[in-house]
């Protein structure tokens, strides 16, 4: 015999189990930590050419910067936009002049040890990690 209630309620213990167990949406900061340092651009030029990083946005976008010394950056996002373009360094910020979709501009850049952080447009900070 169907039992409708009991189908409704298998459903619902499922569906909130299955929440339960799900992650909790990471939140990023939009400070960056109080120890970061501001690298001066020379050091900060440095650090990230010829490397290539990755990253996750707090959408959930995955990001690989391949950053060459030749002054070209590749930008490959997860969700298949690529786009590319000239780059340089200021005094704590990464500056890229993208040729496709995505507007040129720069980002602020810390440095905690080895660790780049790097503060999105939107104003989340992300770690660069280095491939």
């Amino acid at each position: 015999m169907f039992k409708p209630l009991a189908l409704v309620t298998t459903l619902c213990c499922t569906a909130t189990l299955a929440l339960a167990q799900s992650p909790a949406p990471t939140t990023f900061p939009t400070e960056f930590p109080a120890e970061a340092q501001a690298p001066d651009a020379k050091a900060l030029a440095a650090r990230l050419g010829d490397r290539v990083f990755k990253a996750a946005g707090p959408n959930g976008l995955g990001w690989r910067l391949d950053i060459k010394n030749s002054g070209f950056l590749f930008l490959d996002l997860s969700n298949g936009l690529r786009d590319d373009g000239t780059w340089r360094t200021e005094d704590g910020k990464l500056c890229v002049n993208y040729r496709g979709r995505i507007p040129a501009g720069c980002n602020e850049v810390r440095l905690v040890g080895d660790t780049v952080l790097l503060k999105t447009r939107a104003g989340e900070v992300v770690t660069l990690v280095q491939q």
